[in-house]
């Protein structure tokens, strides 16, 4: 199995969650995909009984996704980060960032394509609950050539009271893969 893409990064807010379920709000395509770097910290804990290995624990306890986009709107960094948009006189088109902005708790899903002994196959990936950090970001000036710097954004993963914390599918199609995405964050066609 070989990954020859990444498409359609999309982003729910958390609107409930239960220990039965989780429930999104209306979510939105974030940006033309670039890069997905998915770092999960998985449990290394060992209980050693008469000099040998009696227990272990090795499951998820925490992870990052960082998603690489073509853009990023100023709507999308509102929404994504908690920041305010300006609406007043002057101050429209304007975002405020403060210490005090919380990013919603919300899903984060995307899909990439693979080929699978040479059968193209769309694998989609939703995380269930992640929370966006301020991105970092590097400009510079234009030195001869054009270099395009992109943004990108950085999401913790967290279990969500469910206890899952990812849930993924692969499919035949692409279009049934998308569907899936957008049904799971409340994406209407």
């Amino acid at each position: 199995m070989a990954f020859v893409g990444l498409k359609h990064v999309v982003f729910a807010p958390i609107t409930a969650e239960t220990d039965s379920a989780v429930t999104y709000g209306t979510g939105f395509v974030v940006g033309k995909a670039m890069t997905a770097n998915i770092n999960i910290t998985s449990a290394n804990v060992k209980l050693y009984g008469d000099d040998a290995v009696a227990e272990s624990d090795t499951g998820f306890t925490e992870g990052t996704v960082d998603i690489g986009v073509t853009k990023m709107t100023d709507d999308i960094q509102v929404k994504m980060l908690g920041h305010t948009a300006g609406t007043g006189e002057g101050t429209t088109g304007e975002i405020t960032a403060k210490g005090s902005d919380q990013a919603p708790y919300g899903g984060l899903g995307f899909y990439a394509p693979k080929l699978d002994d040479g059968v193209r196959k769309y694998r989609g990936i939703w995380f269930t609950k992640t929370k966006a950090s301020e991105p970092n970001e590097s400009l510079s000036t234009k030195q001869g050539a054009t270099a395009f710097v992109t943004p990108s954004i950085s999401c913790a993963v967290m279990e969500d009271m469910t206890g899952a914390w990812k849930k993924e599918k692969t499919f035949d199609t692409e279009a049934a893969c998308i569907t899936w995405l957008n049904t799971l964050a409340g994406i209407s066609a």
